[in-house]
């Protein structure tokens, strides 16, 4: 169970939140953190050429693995309306390539999807082996530790982005300059999920303004009928 923002008990699992903060101030935090942010300032580059969805979304889940060693599961859920996760199945999942566990039904947390949606601030979980209560998902994917962030976008919340170690083959724990990263990179991945959407939406746009030009000019003169719909396709 989640509990109060910031509350530690060592006999309950612990959950440390973090509500938003500029990028530059989370930057400072970490600039120590030489060959993770390496990793970051990579991915960003990457990010700038690539307006695919799906590709975009695999080279975040492979940067994500590389800057958190430890963990082995990755995933992000999108939002329908403010404050309401989209589904109980995540948009997108990535595994750690040696990770043993079932990738057909990933078993994401709600609980703490829903504390992530409902405050908007990032989330370390962390399970400390007791008998303490805790949701039903968290002991089916076995998760030992999670980061989770809002994937905030310039209007709206699009989604959550999380990282776990669930499993027998999760490694360690997150910390909490593990959260300061995380959140930094969610910034940044919700920017390209909207300019990606931005593109695909250019795109459609394009395509009806292509085809509802046929049809005027079809309409006008039946006489070449066909021939203006083949050269769309072309």
């Amino acid at each position: 169970q989640l509990g109060r923002v910031g509350e530690v008990n060592e006999s309950q699992d612990k959950v440390i939140t973090q509500s938003l903060e500029p990028v530059q101030s989370l930057n400072r935090r970490i600039e120590n953190d030489n060959e993770r942010l390496a990793i970051l300032f990579r991915l960003a580059g990457e990010l700038n050429g690539r307006t695919g969805l799906d590709d975009l979304l695999d080279l975040v889940g492979e940067a994500t693995f590389d800057a958190f060693p430890n963990a082995n599961f990755f995933a992000i859920t999108l939002v329908s309306e403010p404050g309401e996760v989209a589904e109980a199945d995540p948009f997108y999942t990535h595994i750690r390539s040696n990770f043993p566990g079932d990738s057909d039904e990933p078993i994401i947390s709600t609980s703490i999807l829903e504390h992530v949606v409902e405050r908007q601030e990032s989330v370390l979980f962390l399970k400390d082996g007791t008998e303490a209560e805790v949701s039903e998902s968290i002991l089916q994917a076995e998760i030992t530790s999670c980061l989770c962030a809002p994937l905030v976008g310039q209007e709206s919340l699009l989604g959550v982005m999380e990282v776990d170690t669930r499993g027998e083959g999760g490694g360690g724990v997150f910390s909490r300059r593990d959260l300061d990263l995380f959140s930094v990179l969610a910034s940044n991945v919700a920017f390209a999920i909207e300019r990606a959407n931005l593109s695909s939406n250019i795109v459609e746009m394009f395509e009806s303004f292509v085809a509802a030009s046929v049809n005027a000019i079809e309409a006008r003169d039946p006489s070449t009928a066909g021939h203006s719909e083949r050269v769309t396709e072309y």
